[in-house]
Parts: structure tokens; C-alpha cells; sequence
């Protein structure tokens, strides 16, 4: 739990130095990302297409969001890739992720088919993750 934290709060202060804030009330979720690669597919060619293909597309498809990858650089998650999700509020997530949003998830996810099947071709993932509010 400490070491999510960890990899947590530096992924969101590397975020202030880029110019960008988080303000109260934003949901943070973080992924730490196991890749499993297809035959042949180097792991620079997942994160390529992840940058700048599933990145661009989910971030278009769910206002109120935005995604970025991060490397774990220190501690047990160093050489790992993790996903950050940013939302405004937990309502955001809940309207695309929660119980009662199946329809609107499932529309959205029809749209990001053919991005999907492309990372397919590469790859899979898996995650762990938590999301957090901020206070």
C-alpha cells in the first residue's frame, strides 16, 4: 500500500511540473500495468500505439477525463508501466464506470472498438489499481 502511494504521489507531482494541477474533488486513478506482449511485438510498440492512438481516443471519447502513462523509475515498481486516469469528480467516473452506467459504457466502448482490436494485435494488460480522491 505504501509503495502505490509512492509511485502515486510522485506520478502527481511530476504533473504540477508540467504546468497542471489537480484541484479538489478530482478522482485519480492509478493502474499498475502487466503487458503481455504478442509474438514478435516489442514493448516499445505497445507504449507507441497506447501514446498515441488509445491515449488520444479515449481522452475524446470520455470528457471530463484524461489519461497518461507513467514509468515506475524507484522502488518496486521500477521498469513497470502504470496508466493515471484523471477525472474531474467521482460523479465523471461513475458516469462512465459505475453500476448504474452499463449503457452509456457500453456505447462508448462500441466506439473504441477498432482501437481496442488494434492494442489487441500487440498485446493485453492487466491492472491493479486505486483510485483516489482528492482532497
Amino acid at each position: 500500500m505504501k509503495k502505490i502511494a509512492f509511485v502515486l504521489i510522485l506520478s502527481i507531482s511530476s504533473l504540477f511540473a508540467f504546468g497542471q494541477s489537480l484541484e479538489q474533488g478530482n478522482l485519480v486513478g492509478l493502474h499498475v500495468l502487466d503487458i503481455t506482449l504478442n509474438d514478435g511485438v516489442t514493448s516499445q510498440q505497445f507504449e507507441d500505439y497506447y501514446m498515441n492512438t488509445v491515449i488520444p481516443n479515449y481522452d475524446q471519447a470520455y470528457p471530463g477525463a484524461k489519461i497518461y502513462l507513467a514509468d515506475g523509475f524507484l522502488g518496486e515498481y521500477k521498469g513497470s508501466l502504470s496508466m493515471i486516469w484523471i477525472f474531474e469528480s467521482i460523479a465523471v467516473r461513475n458516469a462512465y464506470f459505475g453500476s448504474n452506467a452499463k449503457e452509456l459504457s457500453q456505447e462508448i466502448q462500441d466506439k473504441l472498438k477498432s482501437v481496442d482490436d488494434g492494442l489487441a494485435l500487440l498485446g493485453s494488460w492487466t491492472s491493479k489499481f486505486t483510485d483516489w480522491s482528492i482532497r
